[in-house]
């Protein structure tokens, strides 16, 4: 599809603002002059004619003969315009004008141009070609050795593109086209002249993602996903200081059903060992007599029971008081045989706080 660009500066560019430095112009040669020729640079880029504006278009832009040659003779004067001939159809050359090429004024795509973006569309929706050099290639980059990636952000530089490695050429042979990123693909076509990065040779063992290995899968070629494992192994701490990270392939474990080791038949196990078929032992709970519950307000509590350097007194669970304070611990009694705790001291306090609420909950 052809298309112009008008640049949003394009009124104020300096080859429209020429129009004002004319001894004889007037009032509206400024806005008249622009819109000729961005009206000559639409119809050029409509026709495929790469800013040539040919006489018949320019008159007719113009709206008559004398407009015309008003107008087209200040578009040269301006910058807009060049003399220039082209070749007709019987092969003789007929005179012309060529519009100025800046992108800050009028830009289009050439024919040429337009031409080998829609042999790229064409090449790169041939299954026929791609699925032979994603086979071949899988998703690394040929000339960086990136992974790609083939769905998401195509705007990434990490994005799946085919690359011609003749560029204004159609592919023939998928031999025509590798696999490359679009960071790779962008920076050749920008720096044709200057790209120095070699070409790798096709992998041995292609990377395929589970994207590739369905895709590929549609067309009949069955691949197998490529599977890594990040492990870190500790590296000496002389050396480095810290764990080096070492990138291998997945490692199956065998699984061990007896951990233990085989002793002579008779002989005790070790001391701590485990004993098969015996129940798991649970850990040890120190004896109830250990903590002792300060249930009187008379008794102080044991010095043993306090945190070293805390005025907490007890464990935090039994006691309530602080030491030397004049709080003693309010720890609560146990229930009485009806299941209930009547014989609680904070059982009264309940009773005090329900009357001052009205006795009501």
């Amino acid at each position: 599809m052809a298309w112009l660009k008008t640049s949003d500066t394009s009124a104020n560019h300096p080859i429209a603002l020429a129009a004002l430095e004319f001894e004889d112009a007037d009032d509206r040669l400024l806005n008249e002059l622009w819109g000729f020729a961005a009206r000559c640079a639409v119809m050029s880029a409509q026709h495929e004619q790469d800013y040539v504006v040919t006489i018949g278009t320019a008159r007719a832009v113009a709206g008559s003969i004398a407009r015309y040659q008003v107008l087209s003779a200040a578009a040269v004067r301006a910058g807009y315009f060049t003399h220039v001939e082209v070749e007709a159809e019987d092969g003789s050359a007929r005179p012309a004008f060529k519009l100025v090429e800046d992108e800050d004024l009028f830009h289009m795509i050439l024919k040429d141009e337009r031409a080998w973006t829609n042999q790229r569309k064409r090449d790169t929706g041939n299954a026929s070609l791609t699925v032979p050099i994603r086979l071949r290639d899988g998703d690394a980059c040929r000339w960086c050795g990136q992974v790609v990636v083939w769905s998401g952000d195509r705007k990434s530089a990490r994005a799946g593109t085919y690359d011609h490695l003749t560029p204004g050429e159609g592919a023939r042979t998928p031999a025509d086209m590798v696999v490359a990123c679009k960071g790779c693909n962008s920076a050749r076509a920008d720096e044709e002249n200057t790209w120095d990065k070699q070409l790798m040779s096709p992998p041995e063992n292609p990377y395929y993602s589970k994207a590739s290995v369905t895709w590929l899968a549609k067309y009949g070629k069955s691949v197998k996903a490529t599977e890594r494992r990040r492990q870190y192994t500790p590296a000496p701490a002389a050396a480095t200081g810290k764990h080096a990270s070492v990138e291998t392939q997945a490692v199956e474990t065998p699984t061990v059903e007896n951990p233990s080791r085989e002793r002579p038949q008779g002989a005790a196990p070790a001391a701590g060992a485990p004993v098969a078929g015996a129940p798991a032992r649970a850990p040890e709970e120190a004896p109830s007599s250990a903590v002792e519950t300060c249930a009187s307000e008379d008794l102080p509590a044991p010095a043993d029971q306090r945190y070293p350097e805390s005025g907490f007194v007890g464990s935090g669970r039994d006691g309530l008081g602080r030491a030397g304070t004049g709080q003693a611990g309010t720890a609560l009694a146990g229930p009485g045989r009806d299941g209930s705790r009547a014989g609680s001291p904070l059982a009264g306090a309940r009773k005090k706080r329900r009357g001052k609420r009205g006795g009501k909950r």
